[in-house]
């Protein structure tokens, strides 16, 4: 008895531009935009996420939606995590860290406190050097 393996075709990697998918409106749009990036019909997209034509084309349209697992092997197959990167900017999440993104406030006052350290640093050196010269 022969058993049949699920193994995922993995697409060779495609680069995303972070803003081009920052500018996605929509979980369809981004999906689209998936797709788009791998240069893939979307006939073989569906086969390879486990789903019917009909079923994808309306999930393009925001009609219905892939399981979690289907959405991993897009990005799989289509080699690119834009779905992912989607959902970390929109909750406001830095993908290259998974750190929270800063404002521009939080960002002056991380900067502004790091500069206050390197003048505390400068200026316990300066007194040391002064003491050793006196």
């Amino acid at each position: 008895m022969m058993t049949q393996l699920d193994l995922p075709m993995r697409g060779a990697p495609v680069p995303v531009d972070l803003a081009d998918v920052a500018r996605q409106q929509s979980w369809a749009s981004v999906l689209t935009f998936c797709a788009s990036k791998s240069g893939l019909q979307d006939k073989a997209i569906a086969a390879e996420i486990g789903m019917q034509d009909a079923v994808w084309s309306r999930c393009k349209t925001g009609q219905n939606s892939p399981s979690g697992e289907q959405v991993v092997r897009l990005m799989q197959r289509c080699g690119n995590a834009a779905p992912l990167y989607w959902l970390l900017l929109q909750m406001g999440l830095d993908p290259a860290s998974l750190r929270p993104l800063e404002s521009e406030t939080e960002r002056q006052l991380r900067e502004a406190l790091e500069q206050v350290a390197r003048l505390q640093a400068d200026k316990r050196v300066l007194a040391e050097a002064l003491r050793g010269a006196a």
